[in-house]
This record gives C-alpha cells, sequence and structure tokens, in this order.
C-alpha cells in the first residue's frame, strides 16, 4: 500500500474573508456601494467642473471625492478576495497579505484627513453664510494650502501607529509547508498600553470632536436659513431666477437647504458614533466576543454607507448656497 506524500496533498482554498456575514458585504454590499459612490461622484464632478455653476467650497469638495476614492481602493481587496479568481490564486494571496498592514493603516489616515475636510467645508460654508470676510481669506490662496497641509500633517500626527502597531508571522498549511503570513499585534515599538492611549485620542480627536463642532456648525445655519437671516441676493445668473421670481426661488432653495444641512450632521455624526464601537473593544477587550468580527465588518459597512450620503449631502448643499445667490462669494 502506497502513501502519497504529505507535501502532495492539496490545501483547500477558500474565501479570504472574516465570516460568512463578512463574505456576504464583501461579496455583495460592497460592489454595490462601489457602483453608487462612482455614480454620485461622476454626476458631481460633472456639475462642479462647469465654472459656470455656483458652487460653495468648491476645491475642497473636489478634494473630498479624491479622498473618499482612496478609502474605497482600501477597502477593495478584501472586496476582490471574497472571488474565487482571486482567493484562488496564491501569488495574489501572497501579495494582499503583505499589503494588508499598510491598506489597513492607510484606511484610518484617509479616514481621518475626510474628517476633518467635511469639517472644513461645513466651515466654509458657515462663514461664507455669515458674510465674515476676514476669516474668508483662509480659504483662499496661501492660506488654504496652509490649511490642507495642516489637515494631512493633523491626520498624520493622530493616525501614525496603525502603521507600527502590527506585524506580520507565519503559520503553516495543511501539507506542512510554510503558511502566508497574517497580521497580529506587536509590541515591537508601542506597549498595548501605549496603542489604547493613542486609540483614545484619535477617537476623541477624530470622532468627537469634529463630530460635535459639524452638529454645531450646521446648527448655526439651519439656524440662520430659519430666521432669514440669508437672504436671496440680486444675482442676476442665479439659475432659479432665470425661471422663477425671486420669492419663489428663495422659499424653494432655503425648503431643501434645511432638508440636506440636517442630513450632513445626521449621516456624518450617526456613522461616525458606530465606528466608535472597535475603538471601545480595542480599549475593553472582555467585550471581545465570537461576534467580534461580524460587528467590525457591520460597522466598518454602516461607515462607508454614511460616507456616501454625506458626500452627496455636503454636494447638494454647496450647491444649492451657491446657485440661489444665498452667498454671494465662491
Amino acid at each position: 500500500m502506497s502513501l502519497t506524500p504529505a507535501a502532495a496533498v492539496p490545501c483547500p482554498r477558500e474565501t479570504m474573508t472574516t465570516s460568512s456575514v463578512d463574505y456576504i458585504i464583501q461579496h455583495y454590499v460592497f460592489p454595490c456601494q462601489l457602483t453608487v459612490f462612482t455614480f454620485v461622484a461622476y454626476k458631481t464632478i460633472q456639475k462642479i467642473a462647469n465654472e459656470q455653476t455656483r458652487v460653495v467650497a468648491r476645491h475642497s469638495f473636489f478634494l473630498l471625492i479624491a479622498i473618499d476614492f482612496l478609502i474605497l481602493a482600501t477597502m477593495l481587496p478584501q472586496s476582490l478576495f471574497s472571488f474565487e479568481f482571486f482567493y484562488s490564486s496564491e501569488s495574489l494571496r501572497r501579495l494582499f497579505h503583505y499589503s494588508k498592514i499598510v491598506i489597513n493603516s492607510s484606511a484610518n489616515y484617509f479616514s481621518a484627513v475626510e474628517i476633518f475636510l467635511t469639517l472644513t467645508i461645513c466651515a466654509e460654508c458657515y462663514v461664507k453664510a455669515r458674510q465674515l470676510t476676514r476669516i474668508e481669506k483662509i480659504f483662499k490662496g496661501q492660506l488654504y494650502g496652509l490649511l490642507l497641509l495642516g489637515i494631512f500633517g493633523i491626520s498624520l500626527m493622530i493616525t501614525f501607529y496603525h502603521f507600527f502597531i502590527y506585524e506580520l508571522k507565519t503559520g503553516y498549511q495543511c501539507d506542512g509547508t510554510k503558511l502566508l503570513s497574517r497580521v497580529a499585534a506587536s509590541e515591537d515599538y508601542f506597549s498595548m498600553s501605549s496603542v489604547k492611549i493613542f486609540n483614545t485620542n484619535q477617537a476623541i480627536c477624530s470622532i468627537i470632536v469634529p463630530g460635535v463642532l459639524v452638529l454645531v456648525l450646521v446648527r448655526k445655519i439651519v439656524q440662520f436659513i430659519k430666521e432669514g437671516k440669508m437672504p436671496l441676493k440680486e444675482v442676476e445668473d442665479s439659475e432659479c431666477q432665470q425661471f422663477f421670481s425671486s420669492t419663489d426661488c428663495e422659499v424653494a432653495y432655503k425648503r431643501e437647504l434645511l432638508v440636506y444641512f440636517p442630513l450632513i450632521a445626521i449621516s456624518f455624526v450617526l456613522s461616525h458614533s458606530v465606528s466608535f464601537i472597535p475603538f471601545l473593544i480595542d480599549l475593553f477587550p472582555s467585550l471581545r466576543g465570537p461576534a467580534f468580527v461580524d460587528i467590525i465588518s457591520i460597522t466598518n459597512n454602516m461607515l462607508l454607507w454614511g460616507k456616501l450620503v454625506t458626500l452627496y449631502a455636503i454636494f447638494k448643499s454647496c450647491h444649492l448656497l451657491g446657485a440661489s445667490g444665498l452667498v454671494a462669494e465662491f
């Protein structure tokens, strides 16, 4: 009776998702999100790329679309490896594993940038609605460039540790040969207690504080609109006034603004509040249970839906502010 060498026994190659819930999200939900983002991004870029279109915070919005694209790009590999063509290839599996730390860390960085950009856009809408001429200079020329550098720099300061707290480790396949590297926590650079401090700092600086500020700014803008402190200006080429009277335009625009500005705050705060759950689990390991991987998958997906809704709501708000003539400077 001949025995087949262990090395000849093929190892099963299965999807690289973490659970059945994660598989559904990566295989079915994420492609839908990617399609929705592509459609929304195409339509909004097509609209605001036209110099005749009045849009508040035009440059910041272009940058926000680019950052959201990069966030989706960091999530794409996990989705691709739910498809057989990718997870059945040994070389592609290795490439994915060896790049996972950089991908995940970059996702955290881009998310922080996206949060501060959203806050910046809300601040610009508020400043221009209040006609704070001196402060408006921050959003133009060299000062605006310095503002963006500050956003990228602060985001890096808050999230840099993600690039150093993990390491690649090696396991073994069913035939005894070396398995692909896996990601595990590392204490080479930071202790676990230090990581908890960094996590708490990130949660406060990139979730709690921006969330509160967005709520305050949106509330102020909505209050100005309701109290009639943002009257429609006499703009001859206002998109609405080309077809309707000034009074009808003012009512229509303000009605829509009172929908989309609150939507920015609601989607932004709710989605990022959900993303706070993984931070809590890191801070209190006793909360980690068998459903941990499913919770992470679901919260990440909800966060992504929130980003898409926020992006569209920001576009509508910025466009309505400009097109209505409620804001004269762009």
